[in-house]
């Protein structure tokens, strides 16, 4: 192992436990609270995986982040828009986790940087509608779901959000949809599709094989929607046969050139 990946290494090791908080380029003020928190936080401003689909994103300035965690993919494209700009440009937003310890930090950093009049952070959850389901809540914040997949500390009760209703009161909302919800992607295509309409953008993770590359590009082609970009874990985790729809897991920005009003 080279020296450069022994210490971020061992970055990634012993963080977490250091309560960090930092300031980005543009002055916003962010907090790290455990190991999940530096996951994500790592991926938006450490390995930068969002940087490739920043430079589509310029006119954005109004969107949804289901699933958001720490809420570090909206605070980064923040950021980057705020570079673009050389200040911070008004932006409305909405995030949603299933996890309220989640939300509850978000909504605290929402609040410390003084963007509350224009940002909000709510408890959703994403699955069957009109069910109730079982969400495991691993520990450190990070891979929480409604499968029941892997270890986890505890699991909780939680009816699914009508988030087509929840949203039906926006009308400032829709440059942009990002997803990562760990596999529940596909209760969005499947029973949410007219509010998925009204993004110009998406930006969805998948997570096969609950919800596989190959079906979330086949939902594309049959909308019509056109990809941007596309990146992806390797196969096997081998990265030398690039970006794959076939990899368990990756991410990719669609346009959808006619939204619905």
């Amino acid at each position: 192992m080279s020296l450069k990946r022994l210490l971020k290494s061992v970055v990634r090791d012993l963080l977490p436990y250091a309560g960090l908080d930092f300031h980005t380029q543009h002055g916003l003020h962010l907090y790290v609270p455990d190991r999940g928190a530096w996951s994500s936080a790592g991926e938006v401003f450490f390995t930068r995986v969002y940087d490739p689909f920043y430079p589509h994103l310029r006119g954005v300035r109004r969107w949804v982040d289901l699933g958001c965690n720490h809420g570090f993919f909206s605070f980064g494209l923040l950021d980057h828009l705020s570079r673009l700009k050389n200040k911070l440009p008004a932006t409305d937003v909405f995030l949603g986790d299933a996890n309220e310890i989640c939300v509850a930090r978000v909504q605290a950093m929402i609040d410390h940087n003084a963007l509350g009049a224009h940002w909000c952070c709510q408890h959703v959850v994403i699955g069957p509608p009109g069910t109730t389901v079982s969400f495991q809540q691993h520990k450190d914040s990070l891979g929480s779901n409604i499968f029941g997949q892997g270890r986890s500390r505890r699991f909780f009760r939680y009816p699914v959000t009508d988030i087509t209703t929840r949203l039906a009161g926006e009308a400032e909302l829709f440059d942009l949809i990002k997803i990562d919800i760990e596999g529940a992607e596909k209760f969005l295509f499947e029973h949410h599709l007219g509010l998925l309409k009204k993004f110009r953008f998406g930006l969805c993770e998948w997570h096969a094989p609950t919800f596989s590359g190959s079906e979330l590009r086949t939902r594309l082609e049959q909308l019509n929607w056109r990809v941007l970009e596309l990146r992806s874990q390797g196969i096997d985790y081998d990265v030398s046969g690039g970006d794959s729809w076939d990899s368990p897991m990756g991410m990719v920005l669609w346009e959808n050139p006619e939204p619905a009003l």
